[in-house]
């Protein structure tokens, strides 16, 4: 089986597509664990009725605004499956078999904690915007992986087993929470992504402030610290997300608007 685990917070507008995405899966033996973070707007409504359709879908609400890593990891321990996936709610899978060819992925090389897949960054309607390409091989992801996330969080299958082994989804690592997990698995097995686009990454214009952006830069800039000891080329790395740093605050302060789409494609993974 495999687990599938959300967080959602007033997403009513894109929730219907993510919950289609994961039924249309041609892989059937998966249970989406998704918890409701106290939504004000009708998403209780649309997940009552497709917990009624689909009893794979499995609803926690909360009755406060929780932070994201509380939301994954209180999904991560009610999970039974041997694998992990994630969804966010405003993302769609566009591929019905993705979860197929990601397990056997796992089959094929057993030494893997961790596999993504590329994606298609696209707005509001659906629309393709661009497309994320990042490393597929183990060696050349390490390379990368201080300098730029890799992974695209609804792109992923992870052991069960390794995630919980190496903590979950850490507290104090919201708004970048997937991140570090990807660093501390890449410490238990291999790394890989699928060079396939299987994912709809959904760029929101009110989903992304520049006070959030600037948070989760210097969180990115926390992780190089914290790990550079395991992967290659933490000075750069360093220097790199100390200076998207300073441009998001520019930014925020009323820099220049043209440079806004220039750090969105630098940082979106981020």
């Amino acid at each position: 089986m495999v687990s599938i685990l959300c967080s959602t917070y007033n997403h009513e507008a894109f929730l219907a597509s993510a919950l289609d995405s994961v039924r249309a899966q041609t892989h059937t033996d998966w249970e989406l664990i998704i918890v409701n973070d106290a939504s004000t707007d009708g998403t209780d409504a649309i997940l009552d009725r497709y917990s009624r359709l689909d009893r794979r879908i499995k609803v926690v609400h909360n009755t406060s605004h929780r932070p994201v890593p509380e939301n994954l990891n209180r999904a991560l321990e009610l999970a039974r499956g041997d694998y992990i996936a994630r969804i966010d709610s405003d993302d769609f899978w566009t591929d019905p078999r993705k979860l197929d060819w990601q397990l056997d992925h796992f089959r094929k090389f057993p030494a893997l904690a961790l596999v993504g897949t590329w994606a298609n960054a696209v707005d509001e309607s659906g629309k393709v915007i661009y497309k994320l390409d990042s490393p597929v091989e183990d060696e050349a992801i390490r390379r990368w992986i201080l300098l730029r996330n890799p992974f695209v969080s609804s792109s992923i299958v992870m052991k069960t087993d390794l995630a919980r082994q190496c903590g979950g989804f850490h507290p104090r690592e919201e708004t970048y929470e997937d991140y570090g997990l990807w660093l501390r698995l890449g410490s238990l097995g291999s790394l890989a992504n699928m060079p396939v686009y299987m994912v709809g990454y959904r760029l929101i214009a009110s989903g992304l402030t520049w006070t959030k952006n600037e948070i989760q830069l210097r969180g990115s800039l926390r992780l190089v610290r914290k790990f550079r000891d395991r992967y290659p080329h933490h000075r750069i790395a360093a220097i790199k997300w100390r200076l998207h740093v300073h441009i998001a605050r520019w930014i925020g302060a009323g820099g220049l608007s043209g440079l806004r789409r220039l750090l969105d494609r630098a940082s979106i993974n981020s």
